[in-house]
């Protein structure tokens, strides 16, 4: 991990130093964490956490918060970046509201943590902006088939997805 002037200034992060990753290419999860400990997150006022990410190629995300000195103490969210995501600053957001641990005190940030890209050692990824908030991020729907859609088969199956959990009338 090193801090560097920005390669790729622009969009939604004009930030002037970033954090870049370099992947060892080994086996296992390396990854980040934060130094030192942090003030024992509060789950119920600050929920939210935010990492802004420039990846070149499709990749699962692992942000994880723990106990530190008890590292096995944690919780974890993933996301995994696409195609269409790539080559740009990309905002993530990871909601922890479910979480009911009041003695997690470090932020742990996996690229590629089950090592399933062939590019190997050296290969970079770079974040930027981690921050916690009680905001959550504003919903984004996609809809097949699209919303406002004519003509379309009665059979057509309908696939909703969205950038957060939902729960359907049914509690589930």
């Amino acid at each position: 991990f090193a801090q560097i002037a920005n390669p790729h200034s622009g969009g939604i992060n004009a930030s002037s130093s970033v954090g870049e990753f370099s992947h060892d290419g080994g086996g296992g999860y390396i990854g980040i964490e934060s130094a030192g400990m942090f003030t024992n997150f509060d789950f119920s006022a600050t929920p939210y956490f935010r990492i802004k990410v420039w990846v070149d190629e499709p990749v699962e995300i692992i942000f994880k918060l723990q106990n530190n000195p008890s590292w096995g103490d944690n919780s974890e969210l993933k996301y995994a970046v696409s195609q269409d995501e790539t080559s740009q600053w990309i905002e993530l957001a990871f909601n922890f509201g479910a979480i009911t641990a009041t003695n997690y005190n470090r932020v742990v940030l996996y690229f590629d943590g089950g090592n399933s890209i062939p590019s190997g050692a050296g290969h970079k990824y770079y974040f930027d902006d981690i921050s916690k908030s009680n905001t959550p991020p504003p919903a984004s729907m996609t809809y097949a088939p699209a919303d406002g859609d004519t003509d379309v088969q009665v059979f057509s199956t309908m696939d909703v997805t969205s950038n957060f959990a939902m729960r359907l009338i049914n509690d589930s």
